[in-house]
């Protein structure tokens, strides 16, 4: 499984390098989610987008754990 987190913005490393990541993937389960008008370390955004950066990564992470 794998997820990829990427800000929209993200002068230092573009959304296309992580676009390609996902695209050479060979896990069936995987999820690329794109952050709309955020830089590079989106965890560190001001609210909410920081909050939606937590709650995609917790969720991702509760439906592999079965919680």
């Amino acid at each position: 499984p794998c997820l990829v987190l990427h800000g929209e913005l993200d002068a230092i490393a573009p959304v296309s390098g992580g676009q390609q990541f996902f695209d050479a993937l060979g896990s069936s389960d995987k999820q690329l989610e794109i952050f709309a008008g955020q830089r590079q370390e989106v965890h560190n955004e001001a609210e909410p987008s920081r909050g939606q950066f937590l709650d995609t990564l917790a969720s991702w992470i509760q439906q592999r754990a079965g919680a």
